[in-house]
This record gives structure tokens, C-alpha cells and sequence, in this order.
């Protein structure tokens, strides 16, 4: 999380020194933001990297060797990673489907989920601690996976459900800060309506996730999202293509493809927590 900070606090300096070319460093544009956020990350890989020898040198206990290390590293890796890739590909097909309504969706669209991200980050440090917690409680030979599954869920729940209304009753507001088309405005405050039950099912699934994440299983969590796309992109297609609903279809298979995400979440924590319960026996 320190890195993340370090990272992130490097990007939010460099950015508008490299862009705009304050004082004596040249305007880069776009090419700044870039080099900005490369040297931002950077940064914080050297800094990283030696903490990590420091801590090496101490004389810590050997551990698995290199070959069994990296295999169990990419077991867990990979389907995360995957994971979020996916994710991150659902979010481009819907961006695709809603410019196929014209530039005023699709500006309300790419501004709502940008505002979110302030709330979805919020639910990503839940899990975070939540898997953190888990691997804690694991390892001091602990069964705590259902009690701090069931705590990161309902804040993260809470977080989501005050964020989305504040968003749906004063969406025109936050959208004005970004834009006056009238159309964007009217587009924009009918998606954070959407928004609103999106957040809460949203919270659940990513909070959930740090029981996965601290257990090792992120293959669950991978099947999970490999379901929600299944259900949420055919469900953008076929309900966008309704005249009644238009683009309101896209913002519908998000509630949709979510809750979908939710249902499934909530079967494999209990049996997770079921199957751990009896190997505790």
C-alpha cells in the first residue's frame, strides 16, 4: 500500500510538471502524462526493490526454492491478473456498444466511470484488508474467513450504498463539473440511477474477494468475472437493442452482469467457508 501511495503521489507531481512544462522542464502533452506515470512507477519499483534486499539480508529462514517459489507465485498470479484483465476488457465492449448511441452517452458514460472509481477504490481497500486479514488468521492456524469476509462485505456494502445515492440525487451536479451539454447532463444523471444498485452488488463481490485473495484462490475469483461477462455482454447487446430501453439497456446489463457476479460470490464464500470449516474438525 506504501508503494501504491509513493506510486500514485510521484504521478500526481509529474504529471502536470511534464504536460504543462512548469519552470524549466519542456511540454510534453500527452507524451508528459505518459512519461510522468512511467517514472512515477519506477520510482516506487526501486524504492521496493531494496526494502525487499534489506529485508533478505537480515538472515530471514529459507524459504521454498526459486522454481517452487515461482510456480506457487503464478498460480496465484496469474488467474488475478487475468481477473482483472477481464475486467477491464468488459468495461471496453460496453464502451463500444454505448458509442454506438452517439458522442452524449458516451461522454456520460466515460465520466460516470470515472467518478465511481473514487467508490470502487474504497471497496478494492476492503479487500485488500480483508485478504491481508485471512492470510494472517491462516497463518497462525486461525478460522476466521466467514466473520471477516462477512465485516469487509458489509462496509464495503454501506460505503457503496451511501456513495451511490449521494451520486444518484446529485448526479446532474457532479456531471456539470465536467460538462454543460444538456444531453451529456441528462444521460449522465439517469446512468448514476443505474449506478446506484451497481455500487451495492459491486461492493459485495469485491470485498468477498479478499477471502479468495487471502486463501489463495483466485481461480474462483476468475470464474466468477469469466460469468459476469457472460452474462453482462450478451445482456448489453440484446437489451440495448430494445427501443424502449435504447442505451438504458447497456446501463441495465451492468445491475445485471453484477448481480450475476454477486450470486455467485456469495455460493462459493459459503462453501469456502463450509469446506474449511470441516477440514477444521
Amino acid at each position: 500500500m506504501r508503494m501504491a501511495i509513493l506510486a500514485n503521489g510521484c504521478i500526481l507531481v509529474l504529471d502536470p510538471l511534464l504536460i504543462y512544462g512548469i519552470g524549466p522542464l519542456p511540454e510534453l502533452g500527452v507524451r508528459g502524462a505518459a512519461l510522468g506515470m512511467l517514472l512515477g512507477r519506477a520510482v516506487a519499483l526501486g524504492v521496493a526493490l531494496t526494502l525487499l534486499r534489506r529485508r533478505l539480508m537480515t538472515g530471514a529462514p529459507a524459504g521454498p526454492g526459486l522454481a517452487a517459489a515461482m510456480a506457487r507465485i503464478l498460480g496465484v498470479g496469474l488467474p488475478a491478473s487475468g481477473e482483472f484483465v477481464l475486467r477491464m476488457g468488459i468495461g471496453a465492449t460496453l464502451i463500444g456498444i454505448v458509442a454506438r448511441f452517439g458522442a452524449e452517452p458516451l461522454a456520460a458514460y466515460g465520466i460516470g466511470t470515472k467518478v465511481i472509481l473514487f467508490v470502487t477504490m474504497a471497496f478494492y481497500a476492503f479487500r485488500q484488508a480483508g485478504g491481508i486479514m485471512v492470510a494472517r488468521a491462516r497463518g497462525s492456524g486461525g478460522n476466521e474467513d466467514r466473520l471477516i469476509g462477512q465485516q469487509s462485505r458489509l462496509l464495503a456494502t454501506v460505503t457503496g450504498a451511501v456513495a451511490g445515492l449521494l451520486l444518484a440525487v446529485s448526479g446532474r451536479a457532479v456531471l456539470g463539473v465536467f460538462s454543460s451539454d444538456p444531453a451529456v447532463l441528462d444521460s449522465g444523471a439517469t446512468l448514476f440511477w443505474y449506478l446506484w444498485p451497481y455500487l451495492i452488488l459491486l461492493a459485495g463481490v469485491i470485498a468477498l474477494g479478499g477471502v479468495f485473495m487471502g486463501g489463495g484462490q483466485t481461480r474462483s475469483l476468475l470464474a466468477v468475472t469469466v460469468f459476469g461477462a457472460c452474462v453482462q455482454i450478451p445482456s448489453a447487446y440484446a437489451l440495448s437493442s430494445v427501443p424502449v430501453l435504447g442505451v438504458q439497456g447497456v446501463w441495465l446489463s451492468m445491475v445485471i452482469g453484477t448481480g450475476a457476479q454477486y450470486a455467485v460470490t456469495h455460493i462459493l464464500f459459503r462453501r469456502t467457508h463450509d469446506e474449511s470449516r470441516q477440514a477444521g474438525r
